[in-house]
């Protein structure tokens, strides 16, 4: 007798259970067994895709899926690619490449093989913008982000990053910051957290359970050849926050995103906008001088 062909209801179309894109899927909404990498995209080419390859294999392995072929740098870049092309979408876009374990079982998986999925989305803007108008931030302290080896990677199970937007919109807040478990403020909830002040950039070390940002990477390194040292801390504290000359979120697909208040407190944008200059200069130049 043949095996009875299984369907499940998919938003209310009837799908195939063993439809590639349900199988994929199915363990990443079941346990949150995956990680994903949010990127920008101008023409065909990711930016700083070094990074986010080197960050993704460190999260695979932490995972302990197996790194096959299809994983390699520029299979992967390639792939991103005819995405892109195949959307028609070479004027900025948002990229997200999904990985997760493509197995069946329970908590337990079958095997630690993986599968990946390549979403992308038309942005704005061809490059970084700088927002016009600051940010109005607040703090997210009702779930506290765990510090483990996990921590570093932007994971599919992202129940504290959404609970903490969740909060901002009903506070009417653009973005909320996160603390960790020593009630230490140490990312935004889609992005690092900067302070500016005499001189000196203070961030939340990556021990503190933040996020590896790669924008966050790319940015300290922009920093030390303006001059400007950055400190790494176990996390930020309020007072650190209201004796802040500057704040500002970074990540990879929207750049910087500067902080004009914090309760009382208001902030100036003068390194923050020298920072972005520098950072499309060192990104798009030829584009930029081809405008």
């Amino acid at each position: 007798m043949d095996k009875q062909a299984l369907y499940i209801n998919f938003n209310g179309e009837l799908e195939l259970l063993g439809d590639d894109k349900l199988s994929v899927a199915r363990r990443a909404m079941h346990y949150g067994d995956g990680l994903f990498e949010s990127m920008h995209a101008f023409g065909t080419q990711v930016q700083l895709f070094d990074l986010h390859h080197k960050r993704l294999m460190a999260g695979m392995k932490a995972l302990r899926y197996n790194i096959d072929d299809k994983f390699k740098k520029q299979q992967l870049a390639f792939e991103i690619e005819r995405v892109l092309k195949r959307n028609r979408q070479f004027a900025g876009a948002r990229v997200r490449l999904t990985v997760f374990r493509n197995a069946p079982g329970l908590y337990t998986p079958a095997s630690n093989d993986a599968a990946y999925m390549i979403e992308t989305s038309a942005l704005p803007n061809k490059f970084f913008k700088l927002n016009d108008k600051g940010l109005s931030i607040g703090v997210f302290t009702d779930l506290r982000k765990p510090i483990n080896y996990l921590s570093p990677f932007k994971t599919c199970n992202a129940l504290l990053n959404v609970m903490a937007g969740i909060f901002a919109a009903e506070n009417q807040w653009d973005d909320c910051l996160i603390i960790n478990e020593n009630n230490l403020i140490v990312e935004g909830y889609h992005s690092n957290v900067f302070l500016y002040r005499e001189g000196k950039l203070y961030t939340p070390g990556v021990e503190s359970g933040c996020v590896m940002g790669v924008m966050r990477e790319m940015l300290i390194r922009l920093a030390h050849q303006q001059g400007i040292n950055t400190v790494e801390l176990p996390g930020l504290t309020e007072e650190e926050l209201l004796s802040a000359e500057e704040i500002f979120l970074t990540n990879a697909v929207e750049g910087i995103r500067w902080v004009l208040a914090y309760k009382n407190r208001r902030y100036f944008n003068r390194v923050s906008v020298m920072l972005n200059d520098q950072l499309n200069t060192t990104l798009f130049a030829k584009h930029i001088n081809n405008i």
